[in-house]
């Protein structure tokens, strides 16, 4: 009260359903407010008005099988989208080049021609698009003037110059730092392969969340939003006086842990509409409205074609937990916000559906070309995945799940040279420390760790009071 509505802010999880994620965005516009996003892993929003109306793969899935070379960038298909991984190994075995750029180096299930691995993706791919454009050739102003050119670089754009030929940009990507200049990159690579790039989604409905309109700046289907909002770093940065959180825990699932739990502490009102009770939300939320979840609720998801995919609860929620759709109509009458007193999810799905008519993909779009690429840093830096077991609040509390190589260890990964480097043993503990925040975590060696780098897996409770998933960091003895 007494702030207007640009202090409320929402935060959404890319794993609601459309329709949730659709009622959403319009109780939020109904209220005045445009601060509605569902990108919480990304940090730079500097070209997101170019980014294409949902992250499109560029083609049907099925025809990935039969590229000649496919180049993937900042991703784990293995891990994230194992059914398109499938397909890339059926293209594998088709005599098909797999290409990784990578800041890991990754454990896949079918030979792959080549991974550069390294944590700055921005040089690595300029590095191949210079040699891609061979001497003479400069289609990005100047911009790679000064970028070397190794034989790694040289193979990966030999083997790019086939007939067909994929580009797609991973989840991990779309979370770094200098994303606008590595999508920028890898359009011009594309470009160079006559071919679009494709996108990766990070999350079960990020297709669906971009279609519904639960974006800051474009409402349902791409069009204009009204008012424009914040995105989910300014809304952090800027501590909103409010947040209404969306099956989400921001101190895990943002980019920047450190940051989120400060602006939720900060807020005067923390709304949590959440399956699950836990102490982070005990110490920060106002309200906690439970909701049900997988299994026990209906809806649909949009997938990397575009393809609306519906489906149905199986079991009742337990106890007072009711589907958020129908929590955010609760609220929605109770605050008068007009055109969300929805019966059944079938009739929200109608009105997405009309939002939706006439939208197509589209991946050709104009990448804005960044000043300059990120200058060589020798500091040592941390590079964060999200494990495999570890991408919601479902599967985290998955005790079985956990209990397998692919679970959360919460623990610092190092290559035997760093560990060499900083007197370390086999095993043991050690003192991490970003920006003013220092954490004792076990560590352990890790043969797919660039040099100079150490991985830090996001998601997990002993990391998520640190800072940004990239940035500069030190290690000693714990």
């Amino acid at each position: 009260q007494g702030r207007g509505p640009g202090a409320l802010g929402a935060l959404a999880s890319p794993t609601a359903t459309t329709e949730e994620l659709y009622l959403l965005q319009k109780f939020m516009r109904g209220l005045g407010s445009g601060n509605i996003d569902h990108r919480l892993r990304r940090t730079d929003f500097s070209d997101q008005a170019n980014d294409p109306v949902f992250p499109w793969l560029g083609r049907p899935l099925a025809g990935l099988e039969n590229q000649q070379a496919v180049l993937v960038i900042g991703g784990n298909p293995r891990h994230d989208l194992p059914l398109l991984n499938l397909r890339l190994r059926k293209a594998a075995l088709k005599g098909a080049d797999i290409l990784f750029v990578n800041p890991l180096a990754l454990d896949l299930n079918y030979r792959v021609a080549a991974q550069v691995v390294g944590r700055d993706l921005a040089r690595a791919l300029g590095a191949i698009l210079k040699a891609l454009q061979g001497p003479g050739g400069d289609s990005c102003g100047g911009l790679l003037d000064g970028i070397e050119v190794n034989d790694e670089h040289r193979d990966v754009a030999q083997r790019l110059r086939r007939e067909k030929t994929a580009v797609l940009l991973g989840g991990l990507a779309q979370s770094l730092p200098d994303y606008s200049a590595v999508r920028f990159l890898a359009g011009k690579i594309a470009e160079q392969c006559g071919t679009v790039p494709g996108f990766l989604a990070e999350a079960a409905n990020s297709a669906g969340a971009c279609l519904a309109g639960a974006l800051p700046h474009r409402g349902p289907g791409g069009a204009a939003a009204m008012p424009v909002g914040l995105d989910t770093q300014a809304m952090l940065q800027q501590k909103l006086a409010a947040f209404l959180l969306l099956n989400v825990e921001p101190e895990l699932d943002c980019y920047n842990g450190r940051l989120a739990r400060e602006a939720m502490q900060a807020a005067n009102t923390v709304i949590a509409i959440t399956p699950y009770k836990t102490a982070a939300m005990e110490d920060y939320a106002d309200i906690l409205l439970p909701m049900a979840m997988y299994a026990e609720n209906e809806g649909s998801f949009y997938n990397l074609e575009g393809k609306r995919q519906a489906f149905a609860a199986v079991v009742p929620a337990p106890g007072e937990a009711r589907p958020a759709w129908k929590i955010l109509r609760m609220l929605a009458t109770e605050l008068g916000v007009d055109g969300c007193r929805y019966d059944s999810v079938g009739a929200i799905s109608a009105d997405v559906d009309a939002a939706l008519a006439g939208v197509k993909p589209d991946n050709h779009c104009s990448w804005q070309r960044p000043a300059a690429l990120p200058a060589a840093n020798g500091a040592l830096q941390r590079i964060t995945d999200i494990p495999l077991y570890a991408g919601d609040p479902l599967v985290r509390r998955a005790t079985a799940l956990q209990q397998t190589g692919r679970g959360m260890n919460g623990a610092l990964h190092l290559n035997a040279e760093l560990a060499l480097k900083l007197g370390l043993g086999e095993e043991g503990r050690v003192r991490l420390r970003q920006d003013e925040v220092e954490v004792t975590l076990p560590f352990v060696i890790d043969a797919t760790v660039p040099a100079n780098s150490v991985l830090v897996h996001g998601a997990h409770p002993d990391t998520g009071c640190l800072g940004e998933w990239f940035g500069q960091v030190t290690v000693s003895k714990g």
